[in-house]
């Protein structure tokens, strides 16, 4: 019990190889629900929400790879194993709380959105004459 609590490894699974039912060498079959490209493409998803300021907590990211699994492999429910699975094999994710940023804000932030912007901006201007005259522009 000490052994399986200070090392994090189940009681059941210590007892097993001790009493010689498994090899020590043998290793738990993990199965891994995504191939290494779409979980680096959910890593990558998962870094692009917390750049713009919408970080995902760890239930949110499960729920999205949920959605995902029966797609494939119907009847499927990820559990905590999956989780603390994709995280060791993902050790750079980190979540967090998002900086507060609005969505507005983040769009407005976006180069092509501050382009046409100013093109538009330009435009009306230029359509009601105001191009060079600041002081009618109130």
């Amino acid at each position: 019990g000490k052994a399986a609590e200070e090392y994090g490894i189940p009681w059941s699974t210590l007892h097993a190889k001790v009493q010689g039912k498994v090899a020590i060498t043998v290793k738990s079959d993990v199965k891994q629900h995504f191939s290494d490209e779409e979980e680096d493409r959910l890593v990558e998803f998962i870094a692009g929400c917390a750049s713009i300021g919408y970080a995902k907590s760890r239930k949110e990211v499960e729920a999205i790879a949920q959605q995902i699994v029966p797609c494939r492999e119907p009847h499927v429910e990820l559990t905590k194993g999956w989780w603390d699975s994709f995280k060791g094999r993902h050790p750079k994710i980190t979540l967090h709380q998002a900086k507060p940023l609005s969505y507005a804000r983040a769009i407005a932030t976006n180069p092509e959105m501050i382009t046409r912007y100013f093109n538009l901006l330009e435009e009306t201007l230029g359509a009601n004459g105001l191009a060079n005259k600041p002081g009618q522009i109130f």
